[in-house]
């Protein structure tokens, strides 16, 4: 039902409402709604806003499903500057018909104006929503603003790269992770001391001088009165090697994993328990365990142990001439690891093989035909070097990006860092830049979205905005 025509002519002329939207209308209601009608054209014949606005609540409180009352209703809130009443009217136009492009673009254009957080869960919800070219508007708009970050900190002069000590499992229906899930990186902080800092960016323990982290046990490895000994979250003594009544001086101590962590001194490696005695020596070099996975190098080759139910056993014999080691000194990332087969000068990758039941690893399987110059630790894809340029690998070992920049690091989060002209930025999983090249340094992203990069000679945290707001 609408007013009369001679009205809403003069009420258009005004430049207020055009029309009425078709109110459904029963012998119980006809009275008010039209007087409530006539209430609001009144009001904005006097230019009173706020009262035609609260009369137009009235009537929609009346039939709260009459969608195109509420369209007017938003329109007219619009129009005469009413903020919270218009975006009201938005979400409660949404609830009513969720695919209306138009007002779902005009809610967006409010949320971006008004920074407002939950811009980044409403594009996901509207990309879900929509199909063809509306779908695509959505998914451009994120494209555009999903590489936005904030500061947490600059007040470092060192940051490693994050740590992830998970492992990828193959299962008959994709790829389960299992284990820890501990991001953590190395500082060095201007005034001088170490620290390591975990994925969400706050620091967990400080001390002058930081060798290797142990996570499990929240034990630093550090050289403390020109000894090499374990300390815990008070900067005490936790774990101090000692032998036949003496101190036992080592060189190097690794973080624990699974109750072992990998020893040097001199010319020989070997791994502790928690008591600090050895439980396995004589080898040219061992990592730290990964889920109970490691690498262990003897007259010049390389093979894979793990922990078993009785102590060690050999996973792969001496094959490998050689395994890329991480920053921190583990070979397997995610499950993946790249080695060198015998008389290989090129990089392959390998990944962890299962029992039947997914519970415990027996062996190593070849993953694709590729080889690769270089590699970064595998991520979801992996960062691989060939004739000079770097891209990336699938889990199962084929290309997804082709090799086309000059540097390159994990992806991690969606994203993996770029280096191209000298600058690093980000690029999603279909190559295209996120956050355009800019810093001087750049590392993966953790499971927070917070990445180490290097600005004008600054060290810094950054933190992807979708991830603060989310």
């Amino acid at each position: 039902m609408k007013i009369g025509t001679g009205i809403i002519i003069a009420i258009a002329a005004l430049g207020a409402i055009s029309a009425f939207a078709v109110f459904g209308t029963n012998d119980d209601n006809t009275a008010e709604i039209e007087s409530i009608k006539n209430n609001i054209y009144l009001y904005d014949a006097k230019k009173m806003y706020p009262e035609a606005v609260r009369q137009y609540q009235e009537l929609i409180s009346i039939d709260e499903e009459n969608y195109d009352l509420v369209i007017e209703y938003k329109d007219y809130c619009k129009l005469h500057g009413f903020q919270s009443e218009y975006i009201s009217a938005c979400e409660k136009a949404m609830s009513l018909k969720s695919d209306d492009f138009g007002v779902a673009k005009e809610y967006l254009e409010w949320l971006s104006s008004s920074g407002n957080e939950g811009i980044y869960s409403y594009l996901h919800n509207k990309i879900d929503t929509f199909e063809n070219d509306e779908r695509a508007y959505f998914e451009n708009y994120y494209d555009e603003i999903k590489g936005n970050y904030k500061i947490l900190s600059s007040k470092f002069t060192d940051i490693s790269e994050w740590h992830n000590n998970t492992i990828l499992y193959p299962g008959k229906d994709g790829y389960y992770i299992l284990g820890g899930n501990e991001y953590y990186a190395f500082v060095k902080h201007r005034d001088g001391y170490s620290a390591i800092i975990n994925k969400d960016g706050n620091t967990i323990f400080e001390a002058g001088e930081i060798v290797s982290y142990s996570p499990d046990q929240n034990l630093i490895s550090a050289h403390h009165e020109e000894q090499m000994v374990y300390l815990n979250s008070n900067g005490q003594r936790s774990i101090v090697p000692f032998e036949n009544n003496e101190l036992v001086y080592y060189d190097y101590l690794g973080a624990f994993s699974s109750g072992f962590a990998p020893f040097n001194i001199g010319d020989k490696w070997g791994y502790i328990n928690t008591n600090a005695n050895v439980v396995l020596s004589d080898y040219e070099y061992t990592t730290p365990f990964s889920n109970g996975i490691a690498a262990v190098k003897e007259n010049g080759k390389w093979a894979i142990l793990k922990i078993s139910s009785d102590g060690f056993s050999m996973i792969t014999d001496y094959i490998y001439d050689d395994i890329l080691l991480d920053e921190y000194g583990y070979a397997f990332t995610n499950g993946y690891a790249y080695v060198k087969k015998s008389g290989s000068q090129k990089w392959s990758l390998v990944r962890v093989k299962l029992d039947e039941e997914y519970n415990s690893v027996i062996g190593i399987d070849d993953i694709g035909s590729l080889t690769f110059d270089n590699a970064k630790p595998f991520g979801i894809l992996g960062a691989v070097e060939v004739d000079g340029k770097w891209g990336f690998i699938s889990l199962e070992g084929e290309w997804v990006i082709e090799p086309e920049f000059d540097d390159a690091g994990s992806f991690d989060s969606g994203l993996a860092p770029v280096k191209m002209s000298d600058k690093w930025g980000y690029i999603d999983e279909t190559g295209k830049m996120i956050v355009e090249p800019q810093f001087d340094e750049a590392g993966s992203f953790n499971d927070k979205g917070i990445a180490t990069v290097t600005y004008e000679g600054q060290c810094r945290l950054i933190q992807l905005l979708e991830y603060v707001y989310r």
